[in-house]
């Protein structure tokens, strides 16, 4: 009887986290169709189509969004992120031009929001887990979007990293370890994108 009360409790558990998780992935598909519908009124410039070619390669690692310092000689937060990438993609696309290349690959590379399994991490988050993924998924999007208004072609490659795992242990099944905030934020934008049909 133990053991199926034990058993039992870890279906009902299981089956509960299951049902939230589907829940939570139906209604950030909805918010993806909302903003996809605003990304279809942009217009955006043609894709270059140099005779010469060539691919541009931007590396985009271990942003820890959500991370906070607040010092009087070291300060981070979204604002410092987002400036920092703002000025990185256009000395991207200064250079790129400067070389005539037409496609670019973006390669991100993991951990964009900082891990938060630590009792100090937590202490110094710049926001709640949802709204981090969120602004991370808004300013990666202004990133892909400049560099794509810029003419060029994109293809996007993204690994998952460890600072941005959601649970506390290592996994090693795929469903495992999906369960990410790096895969939530790109997998999002790649949907954002399908679903307002944005070429290149």
């Amino acid at each position: 009887q133990d053991k199926n009360r034990i058993a039992n409790k870890s279906f009902r558990e299981h089956a509960r986290l299951e049902n939230a998780l589907e829940e939570f992935a139906k209604e950030q598909t909805k918010v993806y169709k909302e903003h996809a519908k605003a990304l279809k009124k942009i217009k955006l410039k043609p894709l270059i189509k140099s005779l010469e070619g060539g691919v541009g390669v931007m590396q985009i690692t271990d942003l820890h969004g959500n991370e906070l310092v607040n010092l009087p000689h070291n300060k981070y937060d979204f604002n410092v992120m987002a400036k920092r990438l703002k000025l990185y993609v256009s000395q991207c696309i200064e250079d790129f031009k400067s070389k005539k290349y037409d496609k670019v690959a973006m390669l991100f590379t993991g951990d964009l929001l900082n891990s938060d399994r630590r009792l100090d991490e937590l202490l110094n988050a710049s926001t709640n887990r949802a709204k981090a993924t969120s602004l991370m998924r808004y300013i990666l999007t202004q990133v892909i979007l400049d560099v794509r208004n810029a003419g060029f072609e994109i293809t996007i490659v993204s690994v998952l990293g460890n600072e941005s795992r959601a649970g506390k242990e290592m996994p090693f099944s795929n469903e495992g370890l999906c369960d990410n905030y790096d895969f939530t934020i790109m997998d999002g934008i790649r949907q954002m994108f399908e679903l307002a049909k944005i070429k290149g």
